[in-house]
């Protein structure tokens, strides 16, 4: 069997959140005027995989993105 969304859209994954590090430019670091931190982003993150959670919503339902990017819930899916 296949996922499908309601449009008719193939069910590509789920909708996660997931902890990461965003990196940092050694030498972009300073402090502003009332002393907080600045800092300059570097390329890349750290994705730390054991974070993954699939998000859900009502009843605990768990959400689904189709192709073209639309998130739908678990009892939307339709099974082919």
């Amino acid at each position: 069997m296949k996922a499908y969304a309601p449009n008719g859209k193939p069910i590509i994954g789920t909708a996660d959140s997931i902890l990461a590090t965003a990196h940092t430019d050694p030498e972009g670091w300073g402090r502003n005027t009332h002393g907080v931190l600045t800092f300059d982003y570097s390329d890349g993150s750290t994705i730390h995989w054991d974070t993954a959670e699939v998000e859900t919503g009502e009843n605990r339902l768990r959400y689904f993105y189709d192709a073209d990017g639309n998130k739908w819930r678990e009892d939307q899916v339709v099974l082919k």
